[in-house]
């Protein structure tokens, strides 16, 4: 039991983080509109909305926040037909892919290129519950990029030479991202689509809705713009790679996506680094962004990590990794939100944490 509460407690980060990220980080220093409450929610101070604790006591959630500077246009409908599992893949799961196709193969000739880099590949997942002035505390010759869960830039003057990556959420942040990045002046280069497709309180949305959403909201960027496209992100359950294989399975040629997201959350390098390494082998000639991964434990049973050698470990393998393109460790954040403290990479007052430093450094 045990186990299984660790499974399924293990992808419950990225949606806490949202609530807080996907507000305008700019929203810090402006007055914010704050959003009406909807069902299994309650608000917050400063606008932020948080989830009500659900039946199981190792979930921790928040519900996807809208735009703080416009009217709440909230929508409850996830556009999904399937509710996938919510079980995780910690360092006990196991799972054999079905074999790869052709529909699975990087096989488009049209792929856009990916924004240069000055540094490294390590990126920054930036909650918005840590103050952007604290950016340049973290950006090292190892950083290129920074997300935050939103299509919100931070203010341009703290990101040196860090490239903002937005991201198209999901469809209840559809009006968010036409705004500010699909049909804007705005031109990043690059953009994630989709949160952790295969969790039930994340995006949850079924392949084929998935297929759609990225027709209508992120494919139009590298067709209109030049963008390089980077697939939904899905969590380290075993429906992760099922969910990604039938996803491509829908998409023409032409619509394949110019690199593939993943998250992990599990207990040891060793697992890490093989499911990584699953993930290349079983969709080839694919370039991997992996937007969250932590060693830590969610159940509170024992499971423990040694954080600081995994952190070190992980930066090596991820740097010298050829099918990896970006890497995001969790995280940069103020609430851990059930990560184990000793994964934390920032302090409050903006200081970098010595496992912060194994990443940056």
């Amino acid at each position: 039991m045990a186990i299984l509460n660790t499974l399924i407690a293990s992808s419950a980060v990225a949606l806490t983080i949202l609530a807080q990220a996907a507000t305008p980080v700019n929203a810090l220093a402006a007055p914010a509109h704050v959003n009406h409450a909807r069902n299994g929610v309650s608000p917050n101070h400063n606008g932020m909305i948080k989830r009500k604790r659900t039946t199981h006591k190792n979930r921790k959630r928040c519900v996807a926040q809208q735009n703080l500077g416009n009217s709440d246009t909230s929508n409850n409908n996830n556009g999904g037909n399937n509710t996938p599992s919510s079980t995780q893949g910690g360092s006990d799961a196991t799972y054999t892919p079905p074999a790869s196709t052709n529909n699975n193969n990087n096989n488009n000739n049209n792929h856009a290129t990916a924004p240069a880099c000055t540094g490294g590949k390590m990126g920054l997942a930036w909650a918005y519950d840590l103050a952007s002035n604290y950016i340049p505390n973290a950006t090292t010759g190892r950083t290129c990029w920074l997300y935050n869960w939103s299509s919100w830039a931070p203010d341009a003057s703290l990101m040196g030479n860090l490239k903002f990556v937005p991201m198209f959420w999901g469809e209840n942040h559809a009006q968010d991202f036409s705004d500010n990045v699909l049909n804007s002046n705005n031109n990043y280069g690059v953009a994630l689509a989709m949160n952790e497709v295969n969790e039930v309180s994340q995006a949850n949305i079924d392949p084929g809705t998935g297929a759609w959403q990225w027709r209508q909201y992120v494919l139009p960027l590298r067709q209109n713009k030049g963008y390089y496209i980077v697939s939904p992100s899905t969590t380290s359950a075993p429906s992760g790679i099922t969910w990604m294989q039938q996803w491509l399975g829908q998409l023409g040629d032409n619509e394949k996506p110019d690199a593939l997201a993943l998250h992990w959350y599990g207990y040891s390098f060793t697992d890490f680094q093989n499911y990584v390494n699953l993930f290349a082998s079983t969709f080839p000639g694919y370039k991997l962004w992996i937007t969250e991964f932590a060693c830590t434990d969610f159940s509170g049973q024992g499971h423990w990590c040694d954080v600081p050698s995994f952190a070190s470990q992980a930066a090596a393998f991820l740097e010298g990794h050829d099918a990896v393109a970006a890497w995001f460790p969790f995280g940069f954040v103020g609430s851990m939100v059930g990560v184990q403290e000793e994964n934390r990479l920032m302090n409050g007052d903006g200081s970098v944490t010595s496992v912060g430093w194994e990443y940056l450094a």
